[in-house]
């Protein structure tokens, strides 16, 4: 089989979570029994649809697809769920999969375990069974467990499981192995004996690291190139030409993957909503066989273990939304022209446009970050008002989120997500200059943010003082503001002063606004406090003085 062709690979059904039992869900029952009754529907799965299917319903519940699927199928599902992590192997769960293969009929059982590495096998064996050659060995006269002996008379096991559960299991597996291959059966009894559980597991965990190499989880350190800059002028639908090259011909059946379904889909993004206007089905079939590898070198990239399905999801969600805002900036915003940019640009530079567009505003912030500008004590982002902490902090997590003003975190997907933040981080680089460091007070008020600071020095302009606000100023500002429906506009022209030195020019129109809000908040907050005597600890939008808090 060819590289290419094995990384034919998908997922289906949108984001589900890692489950580690079966479900009822109904539509993954309906999904099941629609594949079993399509002929050949389920030896066209690819082995990560197949994984992802037998995780969620379990082995039992999945006993029809394993009784269609081929050997090959199956044994890559057991490597993406058998393993707690690459170098370990879980024989809790691997006796749970070899359980289940017993009950399949004769025939698809045969498939399946002559499809399996024997180290895999072994290592089970090793682990929870002691054998003892009649010839050879003498029985102890009782078992740790519970002695099982083989139909040809050679060899009594003491199995010795978790629970008679897995003894049970033990005891079905090994019957079916005698009733299929005896002579096989006796062979691998012989041989482990003398197996090292430390020798066997690396050697089928190299196997399985093969397995999953050839099915395009490459290298992290060389996967990594899926984040690498590029410069956004540099990319266009008319001279790049980098197009991702149809799959050469391969006879081994591999499984059919449909595009707009390989990461978990969103009607509402661009990159759904641009697929949806390929129609030609060799160009669907090519882009989607483009994307799974596109889809394993980004798991690789994360360090994602296939198995994790929880994780698995959450990448690829990242995934679609750098390809979404990569396809709209090379689409011009327009569904209808990203056929053609498909046709002509790699969906890997697709990828790395959509991450850069990201990168462009972060490197827009960092060196704000790298000088303490923002800081207020061990906040690095401690001086932000609220409507930028949020959105700036989820910009530098990693990997980079949107934080929409209602709702959760989660990955940027859309240009006008970056537009809106875009403008944010200009407001943020105005207000840096509203309140230079130089004349921050030191130490920083509890409470102060670039607003509080402002809003401060704008007061004393207008009042004619300086410092923090002591209980007479606090309440000669609360009643000025409460007379008024709006900001003061004494307030006002002093706050237009005080911005004009520190910019050194008329205020911009992004400064008066944001001055304009900032005395906005500051109303709103001191004309609802009613009491004779205001409680300095509901004042936050000016510096109070420390010792009426």
């Amino acid at each position: 089989m060819t590289d290419a062709r094995r990384t034919a690979l998908r997922l289906i059904d949108g984001p589900q979570g890692r489950l580690d039992g079966p479900t009822n869900d109904a539509a993954l029952a309906e999904r099941i029994e629609a594949l079993v009754q399509q002929p050949g529907a389920v030896q066209q799965l690819t082995p990560l649809e197949l994984h992802r299917l037998t995780r969620r319903a379990g082995p039992l519940e999945s006993l029809p697809l394993l009784e269609l699927a081929r050997g090959e199928q199956v044994r890559d599902v057991m490597d993406l769920q058998v393993w707690r992590d690459p170098a370990n192997l879980d024989c809790t769960l691997l006796l749970e999969w070899m359980s289940a293969l017993t009950q399949l009929s004769d025939g698809a059982f045969r498939r399946h375990y002559r499809a399996l590495d024997v180290e895999v096998i072994a290592l089970l064996l090793l682990r929870t069974t002691k054998i003892f050659l009649l010839q050879e060995d003498e029985q102890p006269d009782e078992p740790e467990g519970r002695f099982f002996s083989t139909p040809d008379g050679w060899f009594v096991l003491d199995l010795v499981g978790d629970n008679e559960t897995q003894n049970d299991q033990l005891a079905a597996f090994i019957g079916a192995l005698y009733r299929e291959a005896p002579d096989d059966a006796r062979r691998l009894l012989h041989n482990v004996i003398a197996e090292l559980p430390t020798e066997l597991e690396e050697t089928a965990a190299r196997w399985r690291r093969g397995r999953l190499e050839d099915l395009g989880f490459s290298d992290a350190n060389e996967a990594l190139r899926i984040y690498a800059y590029l410069d956004p002028t540099q990319v266009s639908p008319e001279s790049d030409g980098t197009a991702d090259q149809p799959l050469r011909a391969d006879p081994e059946p591999t499984g059919q993957g449909e595009v707009a379904t390989v990461v978990p889909p969103d009607p509402t993004c661009f990159w759904n909503r641009g697929l949806a206007e390929v129609e030609d089905d060799d160009e669907r079939r090519r882009l989607g066989a483009a994307l799974v590898s596109l889809c394993n070198l980004n798991l690789a990239a994360d360090r994602v273990d296939p198995s994790d399905l929880e994780r698995v999801n959450r990448t690829l969600e990242h995934l679609r939304g750098r390809l979404s805002l990569g396809l709209e900036l090379l689409s011009r915003g327009t569904p209808a022209a990203a056929p053609a940019a498909l046709r002509q640009v790699a969906l890997m530079r697709i990828a790395r446009l959509g991450h850069s567009l990201v990168l462009q505003q972060q490197r827009r912030v960092l060196p704000l970050l790298r000088t303490g500008q923002l800081a207020h004590g061990s906040d690095r982002l401690g001086l932000l008002d609220t409507t930028w902490h949020e959105p700036i902090a989820a910009l530098l997590a990693t990997p980079p989120l949107h934080a929409p003003p209602r709702g959760p975190r989660r990955p940027f997907a859309a240009r006008a997500e970056l537009e809106t933040l875009a403008a944010s981080i200009d407001e943020l680089v105005v207000a840096l200059q509203l309140v230079p460091p130089d004349l921050r007070p030191a130490p920083l008020p509890a409470t102060a943010t670039l607003g509080t600071l402002f809003c401060t020095a704008a007061v004393n302009e207008a009042l004619g003082r300086q410092g923090a606000l002591d209980r007479a100023a606090l309440h000669t500002l609360r009643d000025r503001l409460a007379a008024t429906e709006g900001p003061d506009a004494a307030l006002g022209a002093a706050a237009e002063r005080v911005a004009a030195a520190r910019l050194g020019a008329a205020p911009s129109a992004t400064a008066l606004a944001l001055v304009n809000g900032w005395l906005v908040a500051l109303h709103r907050e001191l004309s609802a406090l009613t009491d004779v005597v205001i409680d300095p600890r509901f004042v936050k939008r000016v510096w109070v003085a420390t010792e009426l808090r």
